[in-house]
């Protein structure tokens, strides 16, 4: 099994085509903005990507985390729009197998 960046090269993971990078071009703000891919401090996973995270497998575990400019009611639905876009597009990208 090849993994996304052998198969794709780093855009798959950093940069503009990355999936953080596909959140922040439907308007979701990220870290790290420079979007190098970069660990930022004080994030470390999480207990998603602990939990259901592999060892040796890629990318197969995210944890997204939402400040409340995102989580008010009165805009949950265009947060989970632009996610799912991000999403699709990504998986158009690099899950085509």
């Amino acid at each position: 099994m090849l993994f996304r960046s052998q198969r794709y090269g780093e855009k798959a993971h950093t940069g503009p085509k990355s999936f953080f990078g596909l959140l922040a071009a439907n308007g979701c703000k990220v870290a790290p903005e420079d979007l190098t891919g970069k660990e930022v401090a004080g994030l470390n996973g999480g207990h998603i990507v602990q939990t259901y995270g592999g060892e040796g497998f890629g990318i197969d575990a995210m944890q997204l985390e939402f400040g409340s400019e995102y989580r008010a009611k009165e805009v949950q639905k265009d947060t989970a729009a632009k996610v799912a876009n991000a999403v699709a597009e990504y998986a158009k990208l690099y899950l085509k197998d």
